[in-house]
């Protein structure tokens, strides 16, 4: 019988600052993938800080300007690709798919909604259902 994925998901509320916390919480619980929400990284974020042992370079989609921000790291014993499904200017957003020891396939989608967006700001649920309209072509974009 396989393990079933140890998935956290949190939002940091700037992660620069924590980033041996969560090294550390993600060694301690065996985390097989870690999704973080407002990162607040940018361009100028030291690459070498965001390498942890047994995993991935993290996957991002930064804001480049004050706060937000998305990161998704994924032990390396997983093989991960990274899927550009409706690509989007407007949105901090990452998609990958990735490969189970049981031989299934995962889609795992990273969004950041500021929480200063009204709601009715519907841009964020507008992406959402192209993409559920789109969701049979996601399959021809998963590992072979």
């Amino acid at each position: 019988m396989t393990e079933p994925l140890r998935v956290v998901v949190t939002n940091a509320a700037s992660l620069t600052n924590k980033l041996g916390e969560l090294q550390q919480f993600m060694l301690t619980h065996a985390v097989d993938i870690a999704v973080v929400t407002e990162t607040k990284f940018s361009a100028d974020t030291n690459e070498g800080s965001l390498f942890f042992p047994g995993y991935s370079p993290p996957l991002r989609r930064d804001r480049n300007a004050a706060g937000g921000g998305v990161a998704v790291w994924v032990k390396s014993s997983l093989r991960i690709q990274p899927l550009d499904i409706l690509p989007t200017d407007n949105h901090e957003i990452v998609w990958l798919a990735l490969d189970t020891a049981s031989g299934s396939k995962v889609v795992v989608g990273a969004l950041y909604r500021p929480g200063s967006c009204s709601e009715r700001d519907t841009g964020v649920v507008d992406y959402l259902d192209a993409l559920m309209d789109n969701v049979r072509d996601i399959g021809s974009h998963l590992i072979p």
